[in-house]
């Protein structure tokens, strides 16, 4: 969630007046003007890395985890918005390279279009994982599964300066743990744990406080 808060951070006090700095110049502009702006928005191009650092961190240790509880389709939806997001910023990334120097009002108003569409992408992504998948994932994820999580992580690193501290799980639950996978193995649990994924037979996932469906998600 810290990721989270300085994700947005970086929209709203770079990403955000940037666009519009670009938006407000126009032909008449110097060039100085205009490569100068057009060197703001390669750096928020290239910081944007820091927030794909967070989805492919999220995408390979967190979706994995959910899936085996069953729970596959907020993972799908929220790993197709993650590339969105994505292919607007390389598509900025794109057309800038087609200018070969020459940043005309048209061309910066087309990087701005993109980089409007990876800001509205990001904002939303947020907003899924803070009410959405952090919820799911505490609600479901067993100790365990929290420990390999923080085991892992520092492969892919974190964003923006975060370094948290290191996370140890409660060694009851990791052994409360381990008693439900002796009795799963004797097939003692197995009914229980088909139906604790959190998805209802008409498609819905549950949470403690609600549910919605994967089209409410997107």
């Amino acid at each position: 969630r810290q990721e989270n808060e300085r994700i947005m951070t970086f929209i709203n006090d770079r990403v955000k007046p940037d666009v519009k700095r670009a938006r407000i110049l126009t032909d008449a502009s110097s060039a100085a003007e205009r490569e100068g702006v057009v060197a703001i928005l390669k750096a928020d191009m290239e910081a944007f890395d820091e927030v794909f650092i967070h989805y492919k961190r999220k995408e390979e240790l967190l979706f994995p985890h959910l899936e085996r509880h069953g729970i596959t389709g907020p993972s799908k939806v929220m790993w197709g918005k993650d590339d969105e997001v994505r292919n607007a910023v390389h598509g900025a990334e794109a057309l800038l390279e087609t200018a070969y120097g020459e940043y005309d009002s048209q061309l910066l108003s087309g990087v701005a279009d993109y980089l409007d569409e990876a800001v509205e992408g990001a904002e939303s992504m947020v907003s899924k994982e803070e009410n959405v998948l952090i919820p799911l994932s505490l609600e479901h994820l067993s100790a365990t599964q929290w420990t390999q999580i923080a085991s892992e992580e520092n492969e892919f690193g974190h964003a923006f300066g975060v370094n948290p501290p290191a996370w140890h799980a409660d060694p009851l639950e990791l052994a409360n743990d381990k008693l439900k996978e002796m009795e799963a193995a004797a097939g003692d649990k197995n009914a229980e744990e088909t139906s604790d994924t959190g998805v209802s037979s008409d498609g819905k996932i549950h949470l403690s406080t609600g549910e919605f469906t994967l089209a409410q998600l997107e």
